[in-house]
């Protein structure tokens, strides 16, 4: 797969000038996915695809996490309604302990952890912002829009990309 080009902003497609664009914005911009979506009048849930040892994601090739052994990797579908919104991957080096016991949450939001304030002295990138090529992603083939972000707490790195799926519309 070709490695996407990432951007500081959406696509200008995207911005609140388009009919429903705000909306989905707001919701693709949200420094907390798992807050978006949940305050959205939709049943949210977490599907867990995947926990564990997993080839690296090309969504983050030329991240922090690079290393030759196979990252510590979480799979999940963010659901509306028990309808696959966005599909999200969060790897972090396979001696990571720290994040390994955050990534192994279940069903439970990553965005809960990350975001409730339990994590002193953590550390986000900015999001950066890419068009996956049309299947590139083999979990969300569809995905129209992917972002991706790198959290740093005491010099250990998780990667996370989310790719969102056409179904988003539908809910907001």
């Amino acid at each position: 797969m070709n490695a996407p080009i990432w951007h500081d902003a959406p696509p200008a497609e995207l911005r609140p000038s388009e009919n429903g664009g705000a909306a989905l914005l707001h919701i693709i911009t949200a420094p907390s996915l798992t807050a978006a979506l949940r305050a959205l009048p939709h049943a949210f849930s977490v599907h867990l695809l995947h926990l564990g040892a997993d080839k690296a994601a090309p969504l983050l090739a030329n991240g922090a996490t690079e290393q030759t052994a196979l990252p510590f990797c979480r799979d999940v579908f963010l659901c509306l309604g028990n309808t696959p919104v966005v599909w999200a991957r969060s790897q972090c080096p396979p001696d990571s302990a720290f994040w390994r016991g955050i990534l192994d949450c279940g069903t439970r939001p990553l965005g809960e952890m990350l975001f409730g304030g339990g994590i002193a002295g953590l550390h986000r990138s900015p999001l950066q912002y890419a068009r996956p090529a049309p299947a590139a992603v083999a979990q969300a083939p569809t995905a129209f829009l992917a972002r991706r972000s790198f959290f740093t707490h005491q010099g250990q790195t998780l990667a996370l990309a989310e790719c969102f799926l056409p179904e988003l519309a539908d809910f907001v």
